[in-house]
């Protein structure tokens, strides 16, 4: 996968982490469905990135650069 790809869906996952995020901490009561939303969004970056480490494709893709 090419890493501009890559760096453009860890933008959007962490956007929507950062959004879950806000609204779960401005929501007068507990929005069960909020929470839901975010740990869904969490499950799926992680299992994202061990699929990306897990495939061993070598595409140039520096981590933590």
């Amino acid at each position: 996968m090419h890493a501009g790809v890559i760096l453009d869906y860890e933008q959007q996952r962490l956007k929507r982490e950062r959004q879950a995020d806000f609204e779960m901490q401005h929501a007068d009561l507990p929005q069960p469905a909020l929470l839901n939303d975010l740990q869904r969004a969490q499950r799926h970056s992680m299992e994202w990135l061990a699929t990306l480490l897990n495939t061993g494709s070598d595409d140039g893709l520096i981590i933590g650069v």
